[in-house]
Order: structure tokens, then sequence, then C-alpha cells
């Protein structure tokens, strides 16, 4: 059974996969702001960096 910090995670981490398709593989990427508060919540329970957030998505 999964933890309720699992699912806030898996939750988090659909949302930023549904919306990275929309941004190319070059240039900087610009985030709005929902999609930033989803990865920062998938940050905290995973205890990343925002660089390593941003090689995650």
């Amino acid at each position: 059974m999964a933890t309720r910090r699992e699912i806030v995670a898996k939750k988090c981490y659909e949302v930023c996969k549904r919306a990275s398709p929309k941004y190319s593989r070059r240039g900087p990427k610009k985030y709005e702001f929902w999609q930033l508060i989803a990865m920062f919540l998938y940050g905290i329970v995973y205890n990343l960096t925002y660089r390593d957030l941003e090689e995650e998505f």
C-alpha cells in the first residue's frame, strides 16, 4: 500500500511529465507557476535540489 507521501509524489510527477513535452530540449525551460509548485512538492518528498528536478523533468 502506498503512503500519502508516495501518492503526492506520483501525482506531482504526472503533472510535470504531462507538461514537459511542450518544451523543446534546446534553450531555457520556462515553467508555469503550478508546474513549479508540483516540482517543488516532488523535490521535498525526495529531497532534491532545483537542478536535480530540472534533470528529472
